[in-house]
């Protein structure tokens, strides 16, 4: 299992403050780094200036919807698992959610051990999937190195091959 520690980081994006406020408190609990927003706007200027590995995000911010601002931190940062969080829960705002590429969704009032587990379970998926990535691509660069060394040791004994026979 991963182990999940203070350097796993939570972006929060809510505009309700006592929601924002309870999240803190409990994730900060718990070990979590940090950031909280209370706009859309300034969750995606948080998402910018660094990686997060989880963002609880709400689907009701007085300046965009939670689904437009979903889509945007996925270009932002297509790693980080995302859940939504909203008191106004509709099937159609679920499903458009899940759609877009939310990892979990998540109703208003919520129970904090419910959340915890949900945020735990999201922020170990995107650990190891986030290690996958990058072995996968240390394997590629070992690969493709091995494969220039023997190009270049083609290529040097050609050169000597070629200089043999000029010899001769």
């Amino acid at each position: 299992m991963v182990r999940l520690s203070n350097t796993t980081s939570v972006l929060v994006i809510d505009d309700d403050e006592l929601t924002r406020k309870a999240l803190q408190k409990l994730l900060e609990r718990r070990g979590y780094d940090l950031d909280i927003a209370q706009s859309g706007k300034e969750g995606i200027e948080k998402a910018v200036e660094r990686h997060h590995n989880v963002a609880l995000i709400d689907i009701m911010l007085p300046d965009m919807n939670g689904t437009d601002l979903l889509r945007q931190l996925k270009e932002i940062d297509p790693m980080m698992a995302n859940i939504m969080v909203t008191g106004k829960a509709t099937v159609d705002n679920a499903v458009e959610a899940l759609n877009l590429g939310a990892d979990a969704f998540i109703r208003k009032p919520f129970k904090p051990d419910e959340l915890l587990v949900t945020v735990e379970d999201k922020a170990a998926k995107q650990i190891v999937t986030s290690e996958m990535t990058q072995e996968k691509i240390s394997g590629f660069i070992q690969g493709m190195i091995k494969e220039l060394v023997v190009e270049l040791s083609s290529i040097e004994r050609d050169k000597r091959s070629r200089n043999m026979k000029d010899l001769v």
